[in-house]
């Protein structure tokens, strides 16, 4: 009876490791199957989310400032009134080399420069994305051309003396 008893345990025992060691073989698959979805579904997430990099990190404006002496002068960009010489401008970007701007002060000359644009730093993020998923990446390049982040301003301080009219 007792030789009975003691294989019985040594079964139940050997039936319990054998339990134990598969549960720890399926742990293991499980956490490198979850491991490799959440790395999978992470990069899918961000390339929906963080398309049109520039759009999203550098913004579609930008503030800019020009000085006029004599002060006031009406401010013009892309032939828009945008507001006076002396103040903050906020400027839309827009998918252009050079923003065209006309300063207009009675009794002035009007004078008119261009502000050159380069392509805003945030907007090569895309390039990433657009390797890893194709389709997304290649609308966060649409999405920064169409709504002008793939450019920003070169500079946003400027000084003009306006010319008296004769």
């Amino acid at each position: 009876k007792d030789n009975w008893l003691i294989k019985k345990k040594r079964l139940s025992i050997k039936n319990i490791e054998l339990k134990i060691n598969l549960n720890r073989f399926i742990m293991k698959k499980i956490k490198k199957i979850a491991g490799k979805t959440l790395l999978l579904l992470v990069m899918i997430t961000s390339s929906f989310l963080f398309q049109s990099c520039a759009a999203i990190f550098s913004g579609t404006k930008d503030k800019i400032f020009i000085n006029t002496t004599p002060p006031n002068a009406d401010v013009y960009v892309d032939g828009k009134l945008l507001g006076k010489s002396g103040q903050d401008i906020i400027l839309k970007r827009r998918y252009k080399n050079t923003r065209e701007v006309n300063l207009r002060l009675e009794g002035y000359e009007d004078m008119n420069f261009g502000i050159d644009q380069e392509i805003a730093g945030a907007y090569w993020l895309n390039v990433p994305f657009c390797l890893a998923f194709v389709v997304p990446g290649v609308v966060g390049f649409i999405v920064d051309i169409s709504t002008g982040a793939a450019l920003k301003p070169k500079a946003t301080e400027f000084n003009r003396v306006l010319i008296p009219k004769k």
